[in-house]
């Protein structure tokens, strides 16, 4: 959210002569897509960053984005702001607010199951699940992960993420070959991250 902030006015990060800045440079681009049969481009806008998501912090730049929404759309630019819900409010009350649609996702297990099972497939794999990357006795991995997560896709995407970042770590330390299995430390450690980050907001 902030490089799309910053791309508005600020230098651009390429060298183009008459285009210096990251909102020329963003016309740009569109119209090189609109050449390549592209009619639109959408953004999809999640987090301010990795460990700040208090309401206020993520408004402070969502709102800017928010105001300029109706602009980016006359130039072929879509925005999907995944904001927290207690901001809906402050949306409806923006000028633009007439141009924008909002929709409250609503997570069941069933829900927050299939987005596991399909961030996994994803790749192309073979393999059934999580649990069968596992060491024996963690076959129920992603059980463990849904539970983890507490019902926020947020929570398991990151727990996901984070299990990986110590599964990776863990095998360059110690020297080994990728396609070791996952083991139980490496899904405690990624609990203890998320668990930390949270604490530190």
């Amino acid at each position: 959210m902030k490089q799309l902030i910053a791309l508005r006015d600020e230098p651009g990060q390429f060298h183009l002569p008459g285009r210096e800045t990251g909102r020329e440079q963003l016309d740009e681009a569109l119209a090189v897509a609109r050449l390549w049969g592209f009619e639109r481009a959408l953004v999809l806008v999640d987090n301010v960053d990795d460990h700040q998501m208090e309401p206020a912090a993520v408004w402070s730049l969502a709102r800017a984005l928010v105001a300029d929404a109706t602009g980016l759309a006359e130039r072929g630019l879509f925005l999907k702001l995944f904001l927290p819900a207690s901001l809906e409010a402050r949306v409806a009350e923006e000028p633009s607010a007439g141009a924008i649609h909002t929709l409250r996702l609503q997570w069941n297990e069933r829900r927050l199951r299939k987005l596991l099972h399909e961030r996994f497939r994803a790749a192309g794999t073979y393999r059934r699940d999580f649990g069968d990357l596992a060491e024996p006795g963690l076959d129920d991995l992603d059980e463990q992960l849904l539970a983890a997560a507490d019902g926020s896709p947020r929570r398991l995407i990151r727990l996901v993420d984070e299990m990986f970042h110590a599964y990776v770590g863990r095998l360059a330390e110690a020297g080994l070959a990728y396609g070791a299995p996952i083991r139980e430390a490496d899904m405690r450690a990624a609990m203890n991250k998320v668990r930390d980050d949270a604490e530190r907001r």
